[in-house]
């Protein structure tokens, strides 16, 4: 039996299903203002809460029990989505909004991190919760972002999204694919 083997493996909260709709216009108005950004292209907004990198199929038990052992953690916990954000702020890659944890939610973090540390190096970061909403991946339009950095805010503005977290998934891409996919769902 061939062995899976995942890249870009993490664990995540998706976006409330009430407000896909409201994602999907974001990303077009950004779109539509053909500020050279790449909107993200995905089947599953959501917020990461521990990157993990490339990861055999075989983790997903340790990743499981972490998940079941911490999860009660996270039992009426509202996520608060709201503000640009931009990684690396004179010459960003990402364009995202804020997602504002609450202590809960850090602590459940915390604790995952801590439980399968042993599977990969933690980010030397300061870890920043967000939705993702486009890439700047081009040195020249990323050169002249502070010229339409003003616009993106204010579409992101728009964004101001509250709702109860009721579950906690698993994501990655097999070898070969470029297709983000979900692996794991968890209820809290």
């Amino acid at each position: 039996m061939v062995k899976k083997e995942y890249r870009n493996f993490f664990v995540g909260a998706p976006l409330h299903d009430a407000f896909l709709p409201k994602y999907k216009k974001i990303l077009k108005k950004l779109e539509d203002a053909s500020l050279g950004l790449s909107v993200t292209k995905t089947d599953f907004p959501h917020f990461t809460i521990i990157f993990m990198g490339n990861q055999p199929e075989e983790v997903f038990s340790n990743v499981s029990g972490a998940i079941d052992r911490h999860r009660h953690l996270l039992a009426g916990v509202y996520i608060k989505i709201s503000g640009p954000g931009f990684f690396n702020e004179k010459s960003p890659r990402v364009v995202f909004s804020k997602v504002n944890f609450n202590k809960n939610l850090w602590d459940f973090q915390n604790k995952i991190s801590a439980d399968l540390s042993h599977l990969f190096i933690p980010s030397n970061n300061d870890y920043k919760p967000h939705l993702t909403l486009a890439r700047i991946s081009n040195r020249k339009i990323a050169g002249k972002f502070m010229d339409n950095k003003e616009k993106i805010k204010e579409i992101i503005k728009q964004i101001d999204w509250e709702f109860e977290l009721t579950k906690i998934c698993s994501y990655g891409r097999e070898q070969g694919s470029n297709a983000q996919r979900l692996l794991q769902e968890f209820r809290i």
